[in-house]
């Protein structure tokens, strides 16, 4: 029960030899002196119950490098003290055991001390053959700095001046600082770079010393490559996000914690490498879209997508959590695709999604956790590796459409195109784009072969490493975490969420306004101005559609307002935000640019009504003095005598531009034939507009 079992005892360490009767033969292993003793078991006991001692692993691991010179003294210890170990217990009595030892001398060809040790020895490291083996990697003082306090050591100076400088320990630790000072902490620099830092110390340590009595870049070298092994100095030189990210060793796989489809999804965007035109003008370059995947962990198949020019964010995760949970039949449809529910099959809400911190850090969060009931995790900052499937996803379906498509974004260290902008070879369409990777996504999941994928004991030898067959197996044998939810409350609860303001206008948001039927039961648009309506109120909206938005209510999952854009926003029918949000900034550059010319103009305005003014004051100055009841007093009758005036200029007018003075012949209605000696005169204006007071 206890034999060859290892315990602590207060500060020292024992190891059963021997079970007797009553009792225990312990050795001590620390001890290098140390024989058997014997304790009573009754006392080992009550030490245990008392929590007094502690049984520990082996301390003992023989050396993992075993050579044959290593193995016959093994085996040469082990015959010689054979003869001895074969009488226990009665060795323990040290009476016993020095006249066997005495008697393994005379007949051997060791000394005392080598019995002596090796009996040790095999007591304290496990009563094996094995206990006897040498440990050589203790030998040689590894890890001790050895110095010499006298000549230089190495090779002579042939060329150079001078005999050389002994390294010592002050010495060293000048080449520590370097190193770990300068070398470690800033980027880009050489060792060659971080020797004359070190020499610029020495120098301030030594102010007296000789050029030629300084020690040498190749001791320096020497120092550094000996202390500092390959793999500390890369994990000291590189940031440690980077190192964690791009070096550190990977010891497991993301499959490994996920045992069936929908176990865990990852969600992550990028900015496509691709610029495109606009679908309303393929004259305007819109920039380059953000595509947002949403891969499933266990299978690989990638269950959802984004494409659109919001930046990554709530709002476009959960566009492609919305297409990752939902059929995609109509998606595709959308886009000229026709599939069945089979080809695209990743319908339902899953166990956990990992995203980044930004995406999930949101309060609309929430939703996913109460509402969907989704175990949310976030991954951390700047490691790629949390979420490797779904960010060498970005890589392959890239390297599919780029050979096929213009305004390719090209790498910093590619090859030059002598002052040409790739912007202006742009030609797909955020909808020809979004239909390319639709096709590239179709392909990757129902033929493209996972490499590397690491199978489950379980799975069969014969199953293919593709996405769909992985799925298709994984929902038929390992525990489904799919849950099914109505596609129209994932919708409604996963659309991006802002804020509202009602008027009499309606309901206006991101500056389109929107009627809303319940609104005016309520009587929120009514224009009395006590209406008693919120001041803001939550929307949930497409970014695809401005036609319709929702009005939410706090904690409600299932309840909402639906509003249609009204007829004030009516040119921006059927539009997505983005392009409402491009139009608009056109229709402002135009107002702006029409401003700036108007106020350019208004100078010669400006100019011709102070011109006019300046003429009315000079008549005015010319004028006799007249008193101003007098003036004052004869404006009815003043206006009258002007309105004539007025009256006969603009008779004289129509009279100049007419050679009958005004006088028409008259026409039959029935016969159509002029009426001789008739004539028609025009009224004049007096009789027109009569007495207007």
């Amino acid at each position: 029960m206890y034999l060859n079992r290892v315990y602590k005892h207060q500060t020292k360490t024992y190891r059963v030899v021997y079970e007797a009767i009553d009792g225990l033969w312990i050795i001590e292993l620390e001890n290098t002196n140390a024989w058997p003793i014997y304790v009573d078991l009754e006392e080992l006991n009550n030490a245990q119950e008392n929590q007094e001692l502690e049984f520990i692993t082996d301390p003992y691991t023989p050396p993992a490098v075993l050579n044959d010179v290593v193995l016959q003294k093994r085996d040469e210890a082990f015959k010689s003290i054979t003869p001895i170990i074969i009488r226990t217990p009665e060795l323990f009595d040290k009476s016993v055991r020095n006249k066997l030892i005495q008697e393994a001398v005379a007949t051997g060809s060791h000394p005392r001390i080598y019995y002596v040790r090796y009996l040790r020895k095999y007591f304290q490291q496990g009563m094996s053959a094995n206990a006897l083996l040498a440990k050589y990697c203790n030998s040689g003082g590894k890890g001790k700095v050895r110095r010499s306090s006298g000549k230089k050591v190495g090779k002579k100076r042939s060329l150079s001046k001078g005999t050389g400088v002994v390294i010592t320990d002050d010495i060293c630790r000048l080449f520590e600082l370097a190193i770990e000072g300068h070398y470690f902490v800033r980027s880009h620099t050489t060792l060659a770079n971080t020797y004359i830092k070190f020499l610029a110390m020495y120098k301030s340590n030594y102010p007296e010393v000789d050029a030629y009595d300084v020690p040498t870049e190749d001791q320096f070298n020497y120092f550094y490559y000996k202390n500092y092994a390959k793999e500390h100095v890369i994990k000291k030189t590189t940031p440690r996000k980077i190192y964690d990210n791009d070096i550190k060793p990977l010891i497991s796989t993301s499959t490994n914690m996920n045992i069936g489809p929908g176990g865990r999804y990852e969600i992550d965007a990028t900015i496509v490498d691709i610029y495109t035109v606009s679908e309303l003008d393929p004259e305007i370059i819109v920039g380059r879209p953000t595509l947002y995947l949403v891969k499933d962990v266990f299978s690989r198949m990638i269950v959802g997508m984004y494409l659109g020019f919001e930046n990554a964010s709530w709002v476009t995760a959960s566009m492609a959590m919305i297409n990752a949970f939902c059929d995609k039949v109509k998606f595709c449809q959308e886009f000229g695709i026709d599939i069945r529910t089979e080809d695209w099959p990743s319908v339902g809400v899953p166990a956990g999604l990992m995203a980044d911190k930004g995406e999930l850090m949101s309060h609309q969060a929430d939703v996913l956790v109460n509402a969907l009931n989704i175990q949310l995790s976030n991954s951390r900052s700047y490691l790629g590796s949390d979420k490797g499937g779904v960010e060498r996803a970005f890589n392959t379906i890239q390297t599919a459409f780029k050979p096929y498509a213009e305004g390719i974004v090209e790498p910093v260290n590619g090859k030059k195109r002598l002052g040409k902008r790739y912007e202006l070879d742009a030609d797909l369409n955020l909808k020809q784009l979004t239909r390319m990777i639709i096709r590239i996504i179709l392909n990757h999941n129902n033929g493209r072969p996972v490499k590397g994928y690491d199978f489950a004991k379980d799975m069969p030898v014969d199953l293919p490493a593709v996405p769909i067959q992985l799925w298709n197996w994984g929902i038929k044998n390992r525990t489904g975490k799919l849950k099914y939810e109505d596609e129209k409350y994932i919708w409604i609860n996963l659309l991006p969420q802002g804020k509202g303001t009602f008027s009499d206008k309606g309901l206006k948001f991101r500056g389109l306004f929107y009627t809303c039927d319940q609104a005016i039961r309520a009587g929120w648009l009514e224009r009395t101005g006590q209406t008693g309506r919120p001041k803001s109120v939550v929307i949930s909206f497409d970014p695809r559609s401005v036609n319709e938005i929702y009005v939410r209510f706090k904690n409600d999952h299932h309840n909402y307002w639906i509003c249609r854009l009204s007829d004030r926003s009516r040119r921006y029918k059927s539009l997505s935000f983005s392009e409402v949000n491009l139009l608009k900034s056109y229709a402002g550059k135009s107002v702006i640019q029409e401003r700036q010319r108007y106020r350019f103009d208004a100078v010669d305005l400006q100019e011709e009504l102070e011109n006019i003014a300046a003429e009315a004051q000079k008549n005015k100055t010319n004028l006799h003095k007249v008193s101003n009841s007098k003036r004052l007093s004869g404006i009815k009758q003043n206006k009258q005598n002007e309105k004539k005036v007025e009256r006969q200029r603009t008779v004289r007018h129509q009279s100049e531009g007419n050679s009958n003075n005004n006088q028409a012949p008259v026409v039959d209605i029935n016969t159509r034939k002029v009426k001789e000696n008739s004539s028609f005169k025009l009224p004049s204006i007096d009789d027109l507009l009569g007495d207007d007071e």
